[in-house]
C-alpha cells in the first residue's frame, strides 16, 4: 500500500467524530470520582475543568459575539467616566493620602524607568505575523506586510514619514505605500460558552512603531526595575512563596487592557512620551458598522498595551507601598500584581479610583491558595487545573484531554507515571478511541500523540492544509523536531521585496553588508531562488547575508 493510499485510510478513520454522548459520559464519571476524592485539589479542578468551555448547546457564536462586544462598549461607558474622574477629582483615601499626589509620585517613578523624552526606537521597530486591518494571521505575512505598506492611521503617517535616515527606513518609504485609515477593527475570539473576548486588529504601520514601544518598555522595566515580562516564572514562584507563608497576594483584574484610559496615561507618563503614543495608538474602532472614539487609550492587540500596562500597576503599587511604609516584594506580568497582603486594600482603592476593576474569582490574598501567571497552588502544593475548551469529539480534542488528565495526575501523587486505578477508567476509555499507532511518547504537553509510558509511538498525528488528518510515521521520538513550512512553496517572488526588508529589519549583520545587498535590490525584478532555509527571514530571525540566493532572471 503506497504512501498516499496510507494517508487517506488514516484520513477516514480520523475523520469520524464521537457523539456528544461520549463526552457526557467521561465528563460524569471524572466529576464522581474527583467530589469522592473530596480533596482541595480535586475541588479546585471540578470548579475550573469546564470555566472555558466553548458548548453549542450554550449558546451561538453570534450571541457569544454580541455578548463580548456589549461587554467591551460598557467598559467604554466606564473609561469615559475615569476619564473624568481623573481630570476633575483630587480624591482622598483612607489610608491617608490624596490621588494627585499618588498619582504625581507614580509619575515620576514612571520618568526614572523611560525618560523624560522618547529616545531613537528605530533599531526596535518591527513586524509580526499576527493579524493586522490588512493583512491576515500567517506565515510570511510579514514579508505581505513590509511589501504592501498596508495600513496606517494619519497621526501615525505623520511619524513614518519623518522618522529615520538609516537604510531600513529609507528602503520601507521607497517600496511601500500606505493607506490611510481611521483606526482598528474590532473582532471576539473564543473564550467560553457565554462570551467570546475582544480583541482589536491594529493598522499595519501602527504595529510596526507600537512594537518599538514595546520593546523599549519591556527592556528598560527588566534593566531599572528587574521586572522581566520575559519570564512568566518569577511570578509564579511569588505565587508559590504566598501560598506557604501568606505574605504575598495575587491580584488579578478584569478587562485591564481595555481599562487604561486616555486621561490615566496622560497623568502618568511625560508629555513627550504621552504626545508619542497616542499618535500611533489607534484612537478610533471600527465596531458594529460604525466608528467609535475610545476612551480606552490602547486594546488587546495595540503592540505595546501588554508593556504599557505593566509598566503603569508596577508605579502605582510601588508609589503606594512607599506612602504605606510597608515592606514586601511588587511584581507585575500585565494585569497579574503580586503584593504584601497588607496593602491590597488600599491597592484595590487604588485601583478602584484608576478605572480598574479586581476580579475577585482570580485573586487571592487571604486562605491558601495563590495563583499567577497560570500556575496555582494551595500551601505549597501545585494545584493547577486542565482546561477542556472544546467539546471532544475529534481526535485532536481527544489527545489533548487524555495527556492534559495524565499532567494534572502527575503533579499529584502520580508515581512513576502510574495512573490511580480510578482515573485510569476515565483515561483508559479515552485512549481506546485514539489509534493505537499514536500510543506512546513522554511530553504531555503535546497533542499529536498519546503518552503512555513503556510503548513508543510509530506515528505522529498530522494536519495539511486542508481539514484531513493523517498519520507520520517517526524515527526515534527524541530525535523529533518541531517545523512549520510554507504552503507549497509561498509566493516568492511576490513577497521578495518584504523578506529582504525584513532582513534588514532583524539582520545583526545589515552594517556589514547592507550596501551590497541594497545594489542588488534596486532592481524591482529580482527575486529569491529560495525561501526556505536554516535560518529564514519569514519567521522573524537573523539570516546569513543571501548574496547567493538572488536571482536576476
Amino acid at each position: 500500500m503506497g504512501i498516499s493510499q496510507k494517508r487517506m485510510k488514516s484520513s477516514r478513520i480520523l475523520e469520524k467524530t464521537l457523539p456528544l454522548t461520549f463526552w457526557t459520559r467521561i465528563f460524569d464519571t471524572l466529576t464522581e470520582i474527583l467530589k469522592n476524592e473530596n480533596s482541595v485539589r480535586s475541588r479546585y479542578l471540578l470548579d475550573h475543568i469546564i470555566s472555558k468551555l466553548r458548548d453549542p448547546r450554550v449558546s451561538t457564536a453570534e450571541s457569544r459575539q454580541s455578548a463580548a462586544i456589549d461587554k467591551w462598549l460598557k467598559t467604554e461607558e466606564r473609561n469615559q467616566r475615569t476619564n473624568v474622574r481623573l481630570l476633575t477629582n483630587n480624591t482622598h483615601f483612607s489610608f491617608g493620602c490624596c490621588s494627585d499626589r499618588l498619582l504625581s509620585d507614580a509619575a515620576s517613578l514612571i520618568r526614572t524607568i523611560i525618560g523624560d523624552e522618547v529616545p531613537n526606537l528605530e533599531s526596535l521597530y518591527s513586524f509580526s505575523d499576527g493579524a493586522s486591518t490588512s493583512t491576515r494571521r500567517g506565515i510570511g505575512s510579514i514579508g505581505v506586510k513590509f511589501q504592501s505598506g498596508g495600513h496606517v492611521t494619519s497621526t501615525a503617517h505623520r511619524i513614518f514619514t519623518t522618522s529615520g535616515d538609516s537604510l531600513i527606513w529609507k528602503e520601507l518609504r521607497n517600496w511601500s505605500e500606505p493607506t490611510i485609515v481611521e483606526g482598528n477593527v474590532l473582532f471576539t475570539v473564543p473564550k467560553s460558552s457565554t462570551i467570546d473576548r475582544c480583541a482589536a486588529k491594529e493598522p499595519d504601520l501602527n504595529m510596526f512603531l507600537q512594537k518599538g514601544v514595546g520593546s523599549f518598555i519591556r527592556t528598560r522595566l527588566r534593566e531599572r526595575a528587574r521586572i522581566d515580562l520575559n519570564d512568566q516564572t518569577i511570578n509564579q514562584r511569588l505565587a508559590y512563596q504566598g501560598s506557604i507563608d501568606g505574605q504575598l497576594a495575587t491580584i488579578d483584574l478584569s478587562s485591564a487592557s481595555d481599562s487604561v484610559t486616555c486621561m490615566l496615561v496622560r497623568r502618568l507618563l511625560p508629555v513627550d512620551w504621552y504626545c508619542y503614543l497616542d499618535n500611533i495608538r489607534s484612537q478610533r474602532t471600527f465596531v458594529r458598522g460604525g466608528w467609535h472614539d475610545n476612551e480606552m487609550f490602547s486594546s488587546m492587540g495595540n503592540a505595546f498595551t501588554f508593556e504599557l500596562e505593566s509598566l503603569i500597576f508596577w508605579a502605582l503599587a510601588k508609589t503606594l507601598r512607599k506612602h504605606l511604609r510597608i515592606s514586601g516584594k511588587i511584581s507585575v506580568y500585565g494585569d497579574d500584581i503580586i503584593c504584601p497582603v497588607s496593602m491590597v486594600k488600599p491597592l484595590i482603592q487604588v485601583l478602584g479610583f484608576c478605572g480598574f476593576m479586581v476580579n475577585q474569582s482570580k485573586s487571592f490574598w487571604t486562605g491558601g491558595i495563590r495563583e499567577s501567571c497560570g500556575k496555582h497552588y494551595y500551601r505549597g502544593k501545585d494545584i493547577t487545573p486542565f482546561y477542556v475548551r472544546e467539546i471532544p469529539t475529534t481526535l485532536p480534542h481527544l489527545l489533548h484531554l487524555a495527556n492534559r488528565l495524565r499532567q494534572w495526575l502527575e503533579r499529584g501523587d502520580c508515581v512513576g507515571g502510574f495512573l490511580d486505578s480510578d482515573y485510569y477508567s476515565v483515561w483508559k476509555e479515552i485512549a481506546a478511541q485514539i489509534p493505537r499507532p499514536l500510543h506512546g511518547g513522554y511530553d504531555t504537553e503535546r497533542v499529536d500523540w498519546l503518552v503512555s509510558y513503556g510503548t513508543r509511538p510509530f506515528a505522529l498525528l498530522k494536519r495539511k492544509a486542508s481539514p484531513d488528518w493523517w498519520f507520520q510515521s517517526i524515527g526515534d521520538p527524541k530525535d523529533m523536531t518541531s517545523r512549520r513550512i510554507l504552503k507549497g512553496g509561498k509566493r516568492t517572488a511576490e513577497v521578495s521585496t518584504g523578506l529582504y526588508l525584513h532582513w534588514l529589519c532583524t539582520s545583526q549583520e545589515v552594517d556589514r553588508c547592507q550596501q551590497e545587498v541594497s545594489n542588488l535590490m534596486v532592481d524591482r525584478g529580482y527575486t529569491m531562488k529560495r525561501v526556505t532555509r536554516d535560518r529564514h527571514f519569514a519567521f522573524a530571525e537573523p539570516v546569513l547575508p543571501f548574496i547567493e540566493e538572488m536571482n536576476g532572471n
